[in-house]
């Protein structure tokens, strides 16, 4: 039988049901703890997934918790401080895009990781999307026959919420240049 590998989730908002819920599907993985600044959030996960440990601090759960991998989930300004907390601890880090708000982080963050030894992964969201889904059932269901050939567009102009205004500026968003 093969061992899973024991994953933590950093950040419980919409994008993480989407990944719990395939996490837990994997025989290849043991989703052993979520974590979420925001009280009771990661509780809430805890209590709706059956996953095992909940933590405010993500600091705290590197630091009391053998897990191999971190999926971070967080808000994009946060991803390359909570990435470099991971790999600093030796954790091979999952990332929603982008690893870091720049080019400098980001490198930085790959340089890490080769240092300790360990991955770093960037997840496109597109599989998750609305559009996606809509197209694979689509595509399973036999809806519109057997394809031979297919072509997809995808896109965004960006987030809009407060505090995103980083994000246009150069060096900011998913092209870092």
């Amino acid at each position: 039988m093969m061992r899973k590998v024991h994953v933590a989730i950093v950040g419980c908002g919409k994008a993480a049901e989407h990944y719990v819920s395939h996490l837990q599907q994997s025989n290849a993985v043991d989703l052993v703890a979520v974590s979420d600044p925001v009280a009771g959030r990661a509780e809430h996960f805890v209590r709706t997934y059956a996953i095992e440990h909940a933590f405010p601090d993500v600091d705290e759960m590197l630091n009391v918790l053998d897990f191999e991998l971190l999926v971070n989930l967080t808000p994009m300004p946060l991803h390359a401080s909570v990435n470099r907390k991971a790999l600093e601890a030796g954790r091979n880090v999952w990332c929603e895009k982008p690893i870091a708000a720049d080019l400098q982080d980001a490198q930085a963050l790959l340089s890490l990781a080769k240092l300790r030894g360990v991955g770093l992964w960037s997840a496109p969201a597109n599989l998750i999307s609305p559009s996606f889904q809509f197209m694979t059932s689509m595509l399973t269901a036999g809806t519109i026959g057997r394809p031979s050939a297919a072509h997809g567009i995808i896109g965004s102009s960006g987030p809009a919420w407060p505090g995103s205004a980083w994000f246009y500026q150069k060096g900011g968003g998913v092209f870092l240049i």
